[in-house]
């Protein structure tokens, strides 16, 4: 049909379901494919696969990179790269230890700072109770004299100028309570500010360690990292090994996204029903005859096919049939046409009288190993075919022609030998083996009575041959 499946192997692959479409293609209709589902995982497991090969691509680069020697400037590099991380894990230890202790005496500030307004509060607080005392008794004092009240002191009526002195008196009590009370609020505000600013400290305090302890710890990864970048310029072959379990991981994690991706194809792919095709078990047929027309029911005979390899129908006695085995290889010759080749036995009927053979013979097919040119001359007509049965293989034996070996009234098989120019001969008894080509292998009974070149009698007088 002009469509290529790819090789005969029983697998219903890509290749074969790429011919099922094209053939469908070609015939106008649309290949049977993947569902919507299917397609979606098939699309995920082709990414799978792409993320696989781009793995295993970077695995192959590092298995290079990770063969190859370390250049001096390389490991130079590295030590240097050794001591900047050293040199900057001593920096961040320094400046852990300097930001505590800094943190710590923010602290300490902030509470003292706190203890000297709480005692300044309360000196401020009793100064306030002492003027507002102050305050109130001169108040008092100057009620009574204004009110025509008597002096305590003298006893008397307060005169003008006691009362101006009073006046004078209560006005200073009024000034010293005012700015006592405003001391006291001012004292007050400090503790408020002192123990905010103890609060601030205390949490400095308290994420400075973790704040330095993150640095700390970044430095500590980078002398790691160093340190384990020059080891492994210094140990090539334990790198190189890594690498190369690396890339063996990789190729192990393609091979399974290819083969995942195959079976979800397999479950799907380009279907093929059974009632549009019809299977030949064979690598290629010829069409001879197409019986129905487009259209038409497929019922009945459809069409005529013939087999696109030559093959030889030939037959055997039943007596020979038990030589013959499968498989077993033959010459093929056809004087007439020039043709000579080789082949091997294909089958063999189990019974006579098949394929239109008579009842004494049974039929043997023979294919051929290579098709010579000129073989459709072949075709319906009789070729000669030679079976090997049996071989003396690399052993040199005697043998002599068929017509030299005779028969004695007791059954004994003889040959007549040649013993001097005068045309005198001997009877040699012989045990006759395998024969061939008209020859025969004999094996003389007593040793050293037939030997090579020894002339034998065939026949009558003028027909001996050696």
């Amino acid at each position: 049909l002009g469509f290529d499946p790819g090789p005969r192997d029983g697998v219903y692959d890509a290749a074969a379901q790429a011919a099922v479409a094209a053939l469908y293609t070609a015939r106008g209709y649309r290949a049977q494919g993947l569902t919507t589902d299917q397609e979606e995982k098939a699309r995920q497991l082709r990414k799978a696969l792409l993320d696989a090969q781009a793995n295993l691509d970077t695995a192959k680069a590092s298995e290079q990179n990770a063969a190859k020697p370390p250049k001096a400037s390389a490991i130079s590099e590295a030590e240097a790269a050794v001591r900047n991380a050293e040199t900057a894990l001593a920096s961040a230890l320094r400046k852990a230890e300097s930001d505590l202790a800094d943190a710590q005496s923010a602290v300490d500030r902030a509470k003292s700072t706190l203890d000297r307004s709480r005692v300044t509060k309360t000196e401020a607080d009793a100064e306030a109770a002492r003027t507002a005392a102050v305050k109130r008794d001169a108040d008092s004092a100057l009620a009574t004299a204004r009110s025509g009240g008597v002096n305590p002191t003298t006893g008397l009526s307060f005169t003008a100028a006691e009362i101006e002195q009073l006046v004078t008196s209560a006005s200073t009590a009024a000034q010293a309570a005012t700015q006592a009370a405003q001391a006291a609020r001012e004292s007050a505000g400090a503790i408020e500010a002192a123990t905010a600013e103890l609060r601030t400290a205390q949490v400095r305090l308290n994420d400075t360690p973790a704040l330095n302890t993150a640095a700390v710890q970044q430095a500590i990864d980078s002398v790691t990292a160093a340190k384990l970048r020059k080891s492994e310029m210094n140990e090539t072959s334990d790198g190189l090994s890594s690498a190369r379990a690396s890339t063996q991981s990789a190729q192990r994690s393609v091979q399974q996204a290819n083969e995942e991706l195959a079976r979800e194809l397999a479950k799907g792919g380009i279907s093929l029903p059974a009632g549009e095709v019809v299977f030949v078990d064979a690598d290629s047929v010829r069409v001879e005859e197409v019986t129905l027309n487009a259209g038409d029911a497929a019922t009945g005979k459809l069409m005529t096919v013939t087999g696109a390899r030559f093959a030889v129908a030939a037959s055997v006695s039943t007596a020979d049939r038990d030589l013959l085995t499968l498989g077993a290889k033959v010459t093929i010759e056809a004087s007439d046409a020039g043709i000579e080749t080789t082949g091997e036995i294909t089958s063999i009927a189990e019974k006579a009288g098949t394929d239109g053979l008579d009842e004494q013979h049974v039929r043997v097919m023979i294919s051929m190993d290579s098709v010579p040119t000129g073989a459709q001359q072949l075709n319906d007509l009789p070729v000669r075919i030679t079976i090997p049965i049996s071989s003396t293989g690399d052993t040199l034996v005697l043998v002599v022609p068929v017509a030299a070996v005779s028969l004695a009234a007791d059954g004994t098989s003889r040959v007549e030998v040649e013993t001097d120019p005068k045309k005198e001969t001997k009877l040699v008894n012989v045990k006759p083996g395998i024969s061939s080509n008209g020859l025969v292998q004999v094996d003389p009974l007593e040793e050293g009575s037939l030997n090579e070149g020894d002339r034998v009698v065939v026949g009558a007088s003028g027909q001996e041959s050696s």
